[in-house]
C-alpha cells in the first residue's frame, strides 16, 4: 500500500539468498504502456542479476505510466517500495540503485534529482529528466540514447506518446553536469563503430550518456522490437554497463 492505493511489483531474488545478508537492490522503471513484468524480461537485469547477485524490483506504474497520473506521487511510492523490500530482506541502503526505459527513465532521472538520498546512483535508458535547483546532493548519472529515437528525440523535439515537448538528451545532460559539478564540456570515447561515450570530467559525481548513432527507442543488448522503436544495438548492453556503473559508486 502506497498513498492508500494497492501497488503491485515484481522482486527478482537470486538463487540461495537467505535474506540476512545485505545485497543491493536495483529498480527497473518500464516503459509508458508497459508493466513491471515485460520490463523485468525486456531489461535483461535478471540474468545479471543471478550471476552478480542482487535483487532487481521491476513496478507496475498506475495506468502503466510513470510521473503522469493526478494524484499520485511516484516518489513516494518508489519510498515506500524500498522499505517494503527492506522489510522482506536486507537491502544494502548505500546500494539502491534505478533505472528505466523510457518513461521509465524519465522516473528514475526524476529520483536522481528528488529521492537523491535514496539512490545511489542511476542510468536512465532512452529518457531522461533535467536537474534543477530542487534536487538536493549530486547522483552519479548516466543515460543511454539513440540518435535515431523517434519517439523521445535525441536533438528535442515532440515526445511521441504525449505530443509534449522535449529539451534533448544534449540540452538535459548538461543540467546534470552543472548539478553534479561537472566541466560543460564532455570527452568523447568511441565504444564502438556505432556507439560513443561523452562523459563530463572533474564531477562531483560521474556523469555521461552514451549515444547510439542510428538507435531507436529502444534498450541496448536487448532483443530487437523492430517497427516505428526502430533499430537496437547489440553493440553494448545497456544492463550490463548501468551494473557496472552501479558497483562502482554506492554511496
Amino acid at each position: 500500500m502506497s498513498g492508500g492505493i494497492e501497488r503491485s511489483y515484481l522482486l527478482y531474488v537470486p538463487p540461495g539468498y537467505n535474506g540476512t545478508a545485505p545485497i543491493p537492490l536495483v529498480l527497473n522503471f518500464h516503459g509508458l504502456g508497459s508493466n513491471g513484468a515485460e520490463q523485468h524480461l525486456y531489461s535483461r537485469l535478471v540474468p545479471l542479476a543471478e550471476r552478480e547477485r542482487f535483487l532487481v524490483a521491476s513496478p507496475d506504474g498506475i495506468n502503466r505510466a510513470w510521473l503522469t497520473n493526478p494524484g499520485v506521487n511516484d516518489i513516494t511510492f518508489t519510498r515506500d517500495l524500498v522499505a517494503e523490500i527492506a522489510r522482506l530482506t536486507c537491502v544494502d541502503e548505500g546500494r539502491v540503485y534505478a533505472t528505466g526505459m523510457s518513461n521509465g527513465g524519465f522516473m528514475s532521472a526524476a529520483l536522481a534529482c528528488f529521492a537523491g538520498d535514496l539512490v545511489a546512483a542511476v542510468a536512465p535508458v532512452a529518457g531522461l529528466t533535467g536537474a534543477n535547483r530542487l534536487c538536493g546532493d549530486p547522483v552519479p548519472f548516466i543515460e543511454f540514447h539513440g540518435t535515431g529515437d523517434q519517439v523521445v528525440p535525441y536533438e528535442g523535439g515532440i515526445l511521441g506518446p504525449t505530443g509534449g515537448g522535449f529539451e534533448g538528451v544534449p540540452a538535459l545532460m548538461t543540467t546534470w553536469a552543472e548539478f553534479n559539478g561537472c566541466e560543460a564540456t564532455p570527452v568523447e570515447r568511441n565504444v564502438s563503430g556505432s556507439v560513443v561515450f561523452r562523459e563530463f570530467q572533474s564531477c562531483d559525481a560521474p556523469t555521461g550518456h552514451y549515444v547510439v548513432a542510428g538507435g531507436g527507442h529502444t534498450w541496448p543488448g536487448a532483443i530487437n522490437l523492430g517497427g516505428r522503436l526502430g533499430e537496437t544495438t547489440r553493440d553494448i548492453s545497456a544492463a550490463e554497463i548501468a551494473w557496472e556503473f552501479f558497483k562502482a559508486n554506492p554511496r
